[in-house]
């Protein structure tokens, strides 16, 4: 019995030291079992289409034995006539997902890295948000489930906002604020498609507020007080 137990911590052991030394990183970060990491599609000014490319999350086996890695990306059936994503990471080699699931494996070496670059491509107009569903498996152990979104949104959304600049002005990646007097005030960031992406409270009557690492597009800021400012963030 004690045998027997003994092999069981082992296996358990063995089991939780593989997810150890795999892991998925998003912008610097690593990224949790079913977290969702969402990017925004940039609208070509010329026709009006949609496009993502991008090479994060990243996989890197931070171990010191190669592994045997498969990931893979299964999508909505929907979404699949659409031929929206292109998928050109783990083994470096560009193929369209034609399927609702789609498989990659590759022998990943003790510190080495490979990029998702799950691209994702939209006709002009058709505004949606496509979610791809990801496995990732290091010698047939799941070792990390997330779900990557690309989101295509009509740009004049927020330009039907009516906005009034009092109070709040643009400089580079700094939004600036200076209000009549001093009072409690939360200062709101929304993207396009309604989503709150930052917040800020403040009770002073000048001051700033960082847009630093915000993702480019158009975004509303307001005040709660009837101030409101359209940001282009490049």
């Amino acid at each position: 019995m004690k045998k027997l137990l003994a092999f069981v911590a082992l296996v358990l052991a063995c089991t939780a030291s593989m997810k150890a030394q795999v892991k998925v990183t998003c912008n610097g970060k690593e990224v949790a079992t079913n977290e969702v990491v969402t990017f925004y599609a940039d609208v070509d000014e010329g026709d009006g289409s949609g496009e993502a490319l991008v090479s994060d999350p990243k996989i890197v086996n931070t171990g010191d034995e190669t592994v045997n890695l498969e990931v893979i990306v299964l999508i909505d059936r929907k979404l699949v006539p659409e031929n929206i994503f292109t998928w050109c990471g783990i083994n470096g080699l560009c193929d369209e997902v034609v399927s609702m699931t789609t498989k990659k494996k590759v022998p990943l070496a003790p510190g080495q890295s490979v990029d998702m670059a799950l691209h994702a491509n939209f006709k002009s107009g058709n505004y949606m948000t496509a979610n791809a569903s990801v496995t990732v498996m290091a010698d047939n152990e799941t070792v990390n489930k997330f779900v990557i979104r690309y989101v295509y949104a009509d740009p004049t959304g927020i330009s039907q906002v009516k906005a009034d600049n009092k109070g709040l002005q643009v400089n580079g990646s700094t939004l600036s604020y200076a209000f009549g007097s001093a009072a409690p005030r939360t200062i709101s960031l929304y993207a396009t498609d309604g989503r709150l992406v930052k917040r800020a409270a403040t009770t002073a009557a000048n001051g700033t507020v960082s847009l630093a690492g915000m993702q480019r597009g158009l975004y509303l800021a307001t005040t709660g007080m009837g101030s409101s400012v359209k940001i282009m963030v490049k």
